[in-house]
């Protein structure tokens, strides 16, 4: 992984190392979610990250595959929805 394209929430994701570590607010932040939420993906095994004394780095490689399996299960979803949708349709 050489860094991610795209946006999210505003914050450039092109420019992140493969091996960097990041704070927990960073990577809550690139995927738009809260801190807390991201905790409890680290702590689910969801997400990689390290101890460094009390605080968590996550692993950017970690992160980025993260990301890419939930997007794919969003579009996943949404692709049965309307699926469903059109095999519900009357006309």
């Amino acid at each position: 992984m050489a860094g991610w394209h795209g946006r999210s929430n505003g914050h450039s994701l092109s420019a992140v190392p493969e091996h960097a570590e990041l704070t927990t607010q960073e990577a809550a932040e690139l995927l738009n979610v809260s801190t807390p939420y991201l905790v409890d993906l680290l702590d689910s095994g969801e997400i990689e990250f390290r101890k460094v004394g009390a605080h968590q780095r996550v692993m950017a490689d970690s992160l980025l595959e993260y990301k890419n399996r939930d997007d794919l299960n969003r579009r996943t979803a949404a692709d049965e929805l309307g699926q469903l949708a059109q095999d519900t349709d009357p006309n």
